[in-house]
């Protein structure tokens, strides 16, 4: 572990993990993050989980690393800080808390007009100027779309649906017909409303498999098929609405669907 932001450390504790670092050439099971902000910021304290954790790593009591990290955790810096901003703040009922509530409730009625959320220009110019510095940001987004499943974007539009009102058998039929259609483009309109339909589950909290058994037995007797990556196209548009799966995705789920099968043929 590097020294975080180059910074020399400023209390005996960080300077003691540091050297059992270098000593044992390991890390402490402590985030890298918090690590980085605790050398990088001296008001910065830990959590007493996070202080045990360096306790046992640098082979000392709890206590000791408390103390040595300044003989308070996180919740005791946060509780000063509480009292501190609790003594700043005008005395209840005085002139100056008054004034202080009738300002941010005159704040919170400027926001709306006629029970409708109004952004107010300032806001708005804000806005506008973090889309110009980053003009990519949309496209970052649709792009992160491609990473979802099917199945999430079916449940994800769904949902929106009912939670517009409509019933659940409405719901599903207009999401079958989103789903049909393009980008999506499911063509089998039983595989679409899979998608939407919770997966079934066994005990031991598994999907179920029922009736994907006997579909590969009624592919493998009618079509004569085995070549297993057609077959595990066919499963895949079926029973999970994937249309166009990648070859390496074909390859990996076939090697898997073939000793599924085998490992359990299914009774006559």
């Amino acid at each position: 572990m590097s020294r975080p932001s180059g910074r020399k450390p400023w209390n005996p504790l960080q300077a003691r993990v540091l050297e059992r670092t270098k000593l044992l050439g390991t890390r402490p099971a402590v985030s890298a993050s918090i690590l980085t902000q605790w050398f990088k910021y001296e008001e910065r304290a830990l959590n007493e989980r996070d202080l045990r954790a360096l306790g046992t790593f640098c082979d000392i009591p709890y206590e000791q690393a408390l103390e040595e990290a300044g003989g308070k955790t996180a919740s005791d810096r946060w509780s000063d800080l509480g009292k501190a901003n609790v003594a700043n703040l005008p005395k209840p009922h005085t002139k100056e808390h008054i004034a202080n509530a009738r300002k941010g409730g005159d704040a919170t009625r400027s926001r709306f007009r006629d029970g409708t959320l109004v952004i107010d220009e300032d806001r708005l110019a804000k806005i506008k100027e973090s889309k110009a510095a980053n003009p990519n940001g949309l496209s970052k987004s649709l792009a992160n779309l491609d990473k979802r499943t099917q199945r999430g974007i079916a449940q994800s539009i769904l949902g929106g649906l009912i939670s517009r009102g409509m019933s659940r058998e409405e719901a599903e039929r207009a999401a079958i017909s989103k789903l049909m259609a393009p980008p999506d483009s499911i063509g089998d309109e039983r595989a679409a409303l899979s998608l939407l339909r919770p997966r079934r589950r066994n005990k031991g909290g598994r999907p179920r498999a029922e009736g994907k058994r006997d579909f590969i037995r009624m592919t493998l007797e009618q079509q004569g098929a085995r070549n297993w990556t057609e077959i595990a196209r066919l499963v895949m548009v079926r029973f999970e609405g994937i249309s166009e799966p990648s070859d390496v995705e074909l390859a990996r789920r076939s090697k898997n669907l073939t000793a599924w099968y085998y490992r359990r043929p299914p009774t006559v």
